[in-house]
């Protein structure tokens, strides 16, 4: 149980980075980081799909 709500907070966290940095690159033509984290994944998004699927 805890390996699935790992797993879901892994998969969203990044997918959210990725999609996130997709919308703000494209409409600010260059690349943008918009995470407070050095690497590729925003943690609010995780928490939010892992509280949705308690």
């Amino acid at each position: 149980m805890l390996l699935k709500y790992l797993f879901i907070f892994a998969i969203f966290s990044v997918v959210g980075w990725f999609l996130e940095v997709a919308y703000r690159s494209y409409h600010n033509k260059k690349f943008i980081n918009p995470g407070f984290l050095s690497g590729c994944a925003i943690p609010l998004y995780g928490f939010g799909a892992v509280i949705i699927n308690l």
